[in-house]
């Protein structure tokens, strides 16, 4: 129930993390027959990002489903707010998870600080990542179904627009976001350990920018379109 691709030809089974291939593994499937690509994502050119501002918008985008844990997003987001004052967090996106996301954010009265976008096109998606300070993700498996991310396309695009992502160390989140580098990680179910992430990045905007610039060196080197493209090509054979 790995998050993978799947792609049946001679060459057998691609997928697109190291954590992914080691449960196609543990399937039955051959080593030699499981390959790791990663999605590759565009890498924008940046343009300069507005002055500094005394508030610090943190950016979450994706399916309100269990694996993705919304509500664990909004916990750990609640609880860095009252330390931090100054926070706002855009979320984009919809799914079945959407109406205890509202009912959470109704009770602990967090309507002027969080903003609920739903499911929205990637054009909105991409100036919401420009005006971001911080990119959030809390990536669990789902307890009742098993499912699991795989390398999530959030985290890299978020990544390629030099954003620092506080994030949990869940299937293959790790091969991207190393932590203390191009981001922060924390424990899956640790709220209270991603609200204190959220504060020291709150409060340091040297470090946000020293860990988005290399977060954005990383997805240039490892996981852009260019580098999937040639991958796919050479294990076709057609390089």
């Amino acid at each position: 129930r790995a998050a993978y691709l799947e792609y049946r030809h001679c060459a057998g089974v691609i997928t697109v993390s190291h954590h992914s291939r080691d449960r196609l593994k543990q399937l039955g499937l051959p080593q030699d027959n499981i390959h790791v690509i990663p999605c590759g994502v565009d890498v924008p050119s940046l343009p300069d990002r507005p002055g500094s501002s005394p508030v610090i918008r943190c950016l979450a985008v994706g399916r309100m489903v269990p694996k993705k844990a919304p509500i664990l997003v909004l916990d750990a987001f609640r609880r860095a707010l009252e330390v931090c004052g100054n926070l706002r967090l855009d979320y984009v996106g919809g799914g079945e998870l959407m109406p205890a996301v509202k009912q959470y954010i109704q009770a602990f009265g967090l309507q002027n600080q969080v903003t609920l976008h739903g499911g929205q096109p990637w054009s909105f998606v991409e100036q919401r990542l420009k005006e971001a300070d911080v990119f959030l993700q809390h990536s669990i498996t789902c307890p009742d179904t098993g499912d699991e991310e795989g390398l999530p396309v959030g985290i890299l695009e978020a990544m390629s627009h030099a954003l620092p992502v506080v994030s949990t160390d869940h299937a293959g989140i790790s091969e991207a976001v190393q932590h203390g580098v191009t981001g922060r990680l924390v424990a899956p179910g640790d709220t209270q350990a991603m609200a204190r992430q959220i504060v020291e990045l709150d409060r340091d905007a040297e470090l946000r920018r020293t860990l988005g610039e290399a977060a954005r060196r990383r997805v240039i080197a490892q996981f852009s379109w260019e580098q999937e493209s040639r991958a796919l090509r050479s294990l076709l054979g057609l390089e």
